[in-house]
């Protein structure tokens, strides 16, 4: 056989194997079989199992002489979907189907061949129409692909270790002040989507965590929300899921007097709206919904949050959904908070995220200079 490769799968709840390559007649042929491993905890197993498999199928040498880039990168992908969140293997797909397998395929490269010059050059192609930043996550995946392929003995190193990338623009997020939080309070009165806004003004919530908040996760006896279930967005849509971006995402959040008021008026108005709309009224459990119960989709409120901004831009300027994040951590800084405050307010899991809104102390020093020369002539 020539360019014998090989993958693992997940069907059923149990690892597959399963090898390419070309016959005789340059046709690509497929094999698969099961490893009959669970997919929980089995894969140094299986993929032992799939070295054996490949042994048996092709020449070992073969095997390591004609493994092409794209399909080793397409077999290491493949396997991906099973070790992330279905959001994340979403994100990677498109990086994968739109970007890396498609440059590598049309230069036709042997693994054994590439060098770090070969992904340098993949990196400057992109840098033509992707960011610094988004080209990074290209990096991200083609590195610990490659790192894999060191360790299984396919190639001597990773040529895509120790290659630097310009300095990306320092991010300088918007961020609205506390008057025009109160015009944004005004705006979002009585919208569908006053609830979700509302809630990340206080919060600086994550647009996946406000919408993921459910009655179960907020105890009015100890004042306090814990934040540990999100929505996600899959191939399948909006799904739910008890986990968050990090484990320092999940967090407990006080609540005072004015904000239980508010919560227990949502839920209030829920109930009312369950009468209304009887048996076809969807019972989700979840905080911010539409007013048939069913829980609120992702791309509906960044839509129509920028919608009402839009509609409203003789009032107060266009921002990001995000931003109101960015715009709770200002404020708290404002009010005399540390940034280490800061960070387990929003649940950062390193300090250094949340040095983005060091901006702000930046603002604050200038404001504090001409003050001060105002004050001394």
């Amino acid at each position: 056989m020539r360019n014998v490769t090989g993958c693992l799968y997940e069907k059923n709840g149990k690892w597959h194997m399963a090898i390419s390559y070309y016959d005789e007649n340059n046709k690509r042929k497929q094999k698969s079989k099961s490893t009959g491993l669970s997919s929980r905890g089995n894969k140094k197993q299986a993929q032992k199992m799939l070295d054996e498999f490949l042994i048996q199928n092709g020449d070992t040498q073969t095997l390591l002489n004609e493994i092409y880039v794209v399909d080793y990168l397409q077999e290491w992908f493949d396997g991906l979907k099973s070790e992330v969140r279905e959001n994340t293997y979403k994100n990677y797909r498109y990086t994968f189907n739109a970007h890396i397998l498609p440059y590598f395929k049309s230069h036709n490269k042997l693994l054994k061949e590439l060098t770090q010059r070969d992904i340098k050059k993949y990196y400057k192609e992109m840098l033509k129409t992707l960011s610094v930043c988004s080209v990074k996550k290209h990096h991200a995946n083609i590195h610990k692909a490659l790192g894999e392929a060191v360790e299984d003995g396919l190639i001597k190193y990773n040529p895509a270790a120790g290659i630097k990338f310009p300095k990306k623009a320092k991010f300088k997020g918007q961020y609205y002040t506390a008057e025009e939080i109160k015009t944004l309070k005004s705006i979002i009165k009585g919208t569908p989507i006053e609830v979700p806004v509302m809630l990340t003004i206080f919060y600086g919530f994550r647009r996946s965590e406000v919408l993921g908040l459910k009655w179960d996760a907020i105890d009015f006896n100890l004042n306090r929300i814990f934040v540990g279930h999100t929505i996600i967005d899959t191939d399948e849509g909006n799904k739910g899921v008890d986990d968050t971006k990090s484990e320092t995402s999940k967090r407990y959040m006080p609540i005072n007097d004015e904000i239980k008021a508010y919560l227990k008026a949502i839920k209030k108005k829920q109930l009312e709206n369950k009468m209304f709309y009887g048996n076809t009224y969807i019972d989700s459990g979840y905080v911010c919904t539409y007013d048939n119960g069913e829980v609120m989709k992702l791309n509906f409120l960044t839509n129509q949050f920028t919608k009402l901004l839009k509609a409203n831009d003789d009032k107060i300027k266009t921002i990001r959904f995000h931003d109101l994040r960015h715009s709770s951590a200002t404020i708290l800084l404002s009010l005399g908070f540390s940034l280490y405050d800061i960070k387990e307010w929003l649940g950062h899991s390193d300090i250094s995220t949340t040095l983005i809104y060091a901006h702000y102390i930046d603002d604050r020093k200038n404001d504090m200079v001409n003050k001060f020369s105002e004050k001394v002539g």
